[in-house]
């Protein structure tokens, strides 16, 4: 959604990173502020960039900032979550309507049937794509929300916020509104995701990489950290140590330097597998 085409946008023409101290102070701001961030995705790249010019100056309003963030991820979350879910209640509904239709009208019963049967695909064995490449990747955009996570994936470090966010993701993967999207640039968090334990968080990110197999990437610090955290399981023997950050860290979880335990396989040979894109 463009900033122009809102008056809810709260972060697009903000250029300093004074406002964090006023935003984290001054609870009638957040509504505002964080409305702009679940629609706009402008709004979200301008927030992440004050907050890095911000946290570098004051490192210790990391912690506060984190604090408000994962509440407003939950939130989002658990509204598109029971969005979704009605609709899929309404659904099944109308199915059910249907076929009480069908039954008192049994002339095409037989070949529906087989057509049902050869188009039915079993969302829990295989994750069908196709259906979203065939569209235009603004018929169903990813909420922003979701793209916010995609481009900074440290959110994730929270089990809470990679719990929500892998509901939603197989949410949205049953109401057929998971696009593959590329962009000029894949997101970083999509690599961070190709060794996430869940498998249709994990299939879902590969099959948006396998757009750049013929791209040159561009470095980042966001793609760095994401590297750092992905290594971070051999250097620091995450396997023989899952609860390392509980024992040597008070950082708040955006601002680990290792990857946290439910954000890995616990097999090494899955999780190397993991690592890389069959393209």
């Amino acid at each position: 959604m463009d900033s122009s085409d809102s008056e809810d946008c709260f972060w697009c023409h903000l250029n300093s990173e004074d406002i964090f101290e006023e935003y984290i102070r001054i609870p009638d701001w957040l509504n505002k502020a964080n409305n702009s961030l679940k629609h706009c995705i402008e709004c979200v790249k301008s927030y992440h960039k004050g907050r890095y010019e911000f946290v570098a100056r004051i490192p210790d309003g990391e912690q506060a900032l984190f604090a408000i963030e994962v509440e407003r991820l939950l939130n989002s979350f658990d509204g598109l979550i029971t969005r979704h879910e009605q609709s899929l209640n309404d659904n099944q509904v109308n199915s059910n309507d249907n076929q009480t239709n069908s039954d008192d009208n049994q002339v095409n019963s037989n070949d529906n049937q087989v057509n049902s049967d050869d188009n039915q695909v079993n969302s829990n064995e295989k994750m069908n794509f196709e259906w979203c490449r065939s569209q235009s990747q603004y018929d169903f955009p990813l909420p922003i929300p979701v793209q916010e996570i995609l481009m900074f994936p440290f959110y994730l470090q929270d089990i809470e916020v990679d719990r929500k966010f892998c509901r939603l993701m197989t949410v949205l993967q049953k109401v057929e509104q998971l696009p593959v999207m590329p962009q000029d640039q894949p997101y970083c968090g999509l690599f961070l995701l190709l060794i996430h334990p869940c498998h249709l968080v994990a299939k879902y990110a590969k099959d948006s990489l396998s757009f750049y197999k013929n791209m040159e990437m561009e470095t980042s610090d966001e793609l760095a950290v994401v590297i750092n955290l992905i290594l971070s399981v051999i250097s620091f023997d995450l396997f023989e140590n899952p609860v390392l950050e509980n024992r040597v860290s008070d950082d708040p979880p955006s601002a680990l330097q290792f990857l946290s335990e439910h954000l890995f396989p616990r097999q090494q040979l899955c999780y190397w597998k993991g690592m890389y894109v069959d393209m």
